[in-house]
């Protein structure tokens, strides 16, 4: 478990993590997962400004991040479907 100072942070190395891709995927539910890909190398990185000073709760800088990298699959996936919409046109 990755640790921040005498506090456990967010546990990136978790095995279990992919269960919530999983079952994002059974419902057929887009599922961002900070815990790999450049996010965690991102976040295992900058851990000093990913986090608040308790060393285990996401800052502003975490928020806005998250919020981009979410904003790009929104687009994504609103360009998917307005592609798929034309298609059938």
């Amino acid at each position: 478990m990755d640790q921040l100072g005498r506090t456990p942070a967010f546990d990136l190395d978790n095995p279990r993590w992919p269960i919530l891709a999983r079952s994002a995927e059974a419902h057929d539910v887009s599922f961002l997962d900070f815990s790999s890909g450049e996010h965690a190398v991102r976040f295992k990185r900058g851990r000093g400004d990913h986090f608040a000073v308790d060393g285990l709760h996401p800052n502003s800088s975490s928020y806005s991040y998250g919020y981009a990298a979410a904003r790009r699959i929104i687009g994504k996936l609103e360009g998917k479907a307005h592609r798929a919409a034309a298609g059938r046109s």
